[in-house]
C-alpha cells in the first residue's frame, strides 16, 4: 500500500481476508518513509496490529528488512558474528 500521509493503523483486513500470527502490513509512504505492523497475539490472548520498525526481530532470530530490488518487507537470518 501506498499513502500520503502516515495510517493511525492498518484497514479492518482480518474481517475479510485470513491473516496469521506472524503477517505483517507494510505501508509506503510517498515522502520515502515506510510504516510496518506485525499481527500479533496480546497479553489478553487477543490478537491485534503492534507497530513495529525496519530491523524488527522475531523470536526465531531473523529481522524484518526489505528485498533490495522490490522493497518488499521480508524476515532475513543474521548471520553469525566470527
Amino acid at each position: 500500500m501506498v499513502s500520503d500521509h502516515p495510517l493511525e493503523r492498518p484497514p479492518e483486513l482480518h474481517r475479510r481476508d485470513p491473516i496469521r500470527v506472524g503477517d505483517v502490513f507494510y505501508v509506503r509512504l510517498s515522502r520515502g518513509e515506510s510504516q510496518f505492523w506485525l499481527w500479533a497475539r496480546q497479553e489478553n490472548d487477543t490478537c491485534d496490529w503492534q507497530r513495529i520498525a525496519l530491523g524488527h526481530e522475531r523470536a526465531d532470530g531473523r529481522k524484518l528488512s526489505l528485498t533490495r530490488k522490490w522493497k518488499n518487507p521480508s524476515w532475513a537470518k543474521t548471520r553469525p558474528r566470527a
